[in-house]
């Protein structure tokens, strides 16, 4: 079981052994420890249970910080990349006609294929 989960019952069972302990050394009556034992009892459940909820909203919102973080991390990540300045020569190598794209309708592709 997930520790959050059993927070009440521990508080409860510490308080009212320690509220026993208490009593039995101070030499209060038996009826007396019980009614004390009985309040003890309800006020710490309650306090357990909004003391487990907040933690437990508490680890969610943390989980949920992180989990969006590392999707940052990943999504948000780019390279870094230095391109180089090309020189006039370079460009002109390029702009080349060999190199060049040329557009054919694919209606005349057998002829294209006829001829080479």
């Amino acid at each position: 079981m997930n520790f959050l989960e059993d927070l009440p019952f521990y508080l409860v069972v510490l308080s009212v052994l320690i509220n026993i302990l208490i009593g039995i050394w101070m030499d209060v009556d038996l009826v007396t420890i019980m009614v004390r034992s009985i309040v003890v009892t309800i006020v710490f459940t309650i306090l357990g249970l909004l003391l487990s909820n907040a933690l437990r909203e508490a680890a969610k919102s943390v989980k949920k910080n992180r989990r969006h973080q590392s999707r940052e991390t990943i999504i948000g990540s780019t390279i870094d990349i230095k391109v180089p300045p090309a020189d006039d020569e370079d460009f002109i190598d390029y702009e080349s006609d060999a190199d060049e794209f040329q557009e054919i309708n694919p209606a005349y592709l057998h002829k294209r294929s006829e001829q080479e």
